[in-house]
């Protein structure tokens, strides 16, 4: 468990030094891919937290929504 909390905290350090609008991008592109791997999501939350698959399906989508709208409009550099 210590090597894993170390882990993340070296990974958060590194993280915390890259621009603000390539997170935003990066967070947004995350968002993007979990669109196009719904249904698949869907299934899994379904077994997972036993679900009927329309829920699951709308946990996923509020999910990628979330992240798509947390990354912000991409930045001029990465629309280039």
């Amino acid at each position: 468990m210590t090597a894993a909390i170390g882990t993340a905290q070296a990974a958060f350090e590194e993280w915390r030094t890259v621009p603000a609008p390539v997170r935003g991008h990066l967070v947004r592109e995350l968002g993007e891919r979990c669109a196009s791997t719904r249904r698949c999501s869907a299934s899994l939350v379904s077994i997972e937290a036993g679900k009927i698959r329309s829920e699951g399906l709308g946990e996923v989508r509020g999910d990628d929504r979330h992240l798509r709208v947390r990354g912000g409009p991409l930045p001029p550099a990465c629309t280039a």
